[in-house]
């Protein structure tokens, strides 16, 4: 994989550039006559889908391309579905998608689409995103509101298709909107993964900790000492095991794609039935499609 590709991985998805390889998987969805009933393209043979990625830009972010993401789903490693870039200039993007009849209904589309969205936002500080949608496609339109975005505008009769006139349904929004929106969700995310790194289990993962911290990841211990990646996922596995809990949890955004957290951690000495009070503040980093920590500090403190 180039540098320069896009690769996202959500939860249950993995989203990387189609490739020719991915042409008979491509055709099996896009040729069912109701995934694509409210799109231009329909592809009957497997030249079609072959000619279609072969017109496709090797690298996303070039002005006036067009780059496609296969969606695939993680415990089978299967292409269920694509989403659609077009670069329309160095500010601007617009998206498309489609899913599998197999997969649709079940929160994929959505994972996917958000995930995208924030890549195009946070990591390539992308202006506006729209995306135009047939408005007898209910599902998508569906879709587009309740991720956030807002029906912008509704020409009619203006594009043909299927040998008629056919309406089109414009929405958008702007990087500002977007990160309003998901300041809830995120906090709840961000929540997630540090009350993750609070677990035994996962303390104890070397992959789970390799997933979670970034490359360039510092902490600066209560004792005055910095420790960097690879000293923490090497020995925190090693350390005694103790619960944790926290409290009081806070986010700031310092940038759309650096995010401040702050909270307090109250570790349970089970035998000795003592608790330890410390405040805890992390910086999290939107990297290639998920959140990862770049920084974090603990300072004791006899506060409750």
């Amino acid at each position: 994989m180039s540098l320069n590709e896009i690769l996202i991985s959500t939860r249950r998805l993995t989203l990387r550039a189609i490739k020719l390889t991915d042409s008979a998987s491509m055709l099996k969805y896009r040729s069912n006559q109701i995934v694509s009933q409210y799109q231009n393209w329909k592809p009957r043979l497997l030249e079609d889908v072959n000619d279609f990625i072969s017109k496709l830009s090797d690298l996303p972010n070039i002005p006036d391309t067009w780059y496609q993401l296969g969606i695939f789903i993680k415990e089978k490693n299967e292409l269920i579905g694509d989403i659609g870039i077009h670069f329309i200039d160095n500010s601007q993007v617009e998206i498309g998608f489609t899913l599998s009849l197999e997969y649709q209904g079940k929160g994929f589309a959505s994972e996917a689409v958000v995930e995208v969205i924030n890549y195009l936002f946070f990591n390539l500080k992308k202006h506006r995103l729209v995306a135009s949608v047939d408005p007898r496609n209910i599902k998508s339109m569906t879709l587009l509101g309740k991720i956030g975005l807002r029906k912008e505008a509704h020409f009619r009769k203006s594009i043909w298709f299927n040998e008629q006139w056919a309406d089109d349904v414009v929405f958008a929004i702007l990087e500002e909107e977007w990160a309003m929106k998901i300041k809830p969700s995120l906090k709840e995310q961000l929540y997630q993964l540090e009350e993750q790194l609070l677990q035994p289990e996962v303390r104890k993962s070397t992959n789970n900790l390799e997933i979670l911290l970034a490359e360039d990841f510092i902490e600066f211990g209560s004792s005055g000492r910095i420790f960097d990646k690879q000293q923490i996922v090497e020995g925190l596995p090693h350390s005694p095991t103790v619960r944790m809990t926290f409290k009081d949890f806070e986010v700031k955004a310092l940038a759309p794609d650096v995010i401040l957290t702050t909270f307090r951690v109250v570790k349970h000495n089970e035998p000795r039935s003592e608790m330890r009070y410390s405040l805890r503040s992390s910086i999290w980093k939107y990297i290639d499609g998920r959140w990862q920590m770049v920084f974090h500090q603990g300072t004791p403190t006899m506060e409750h």
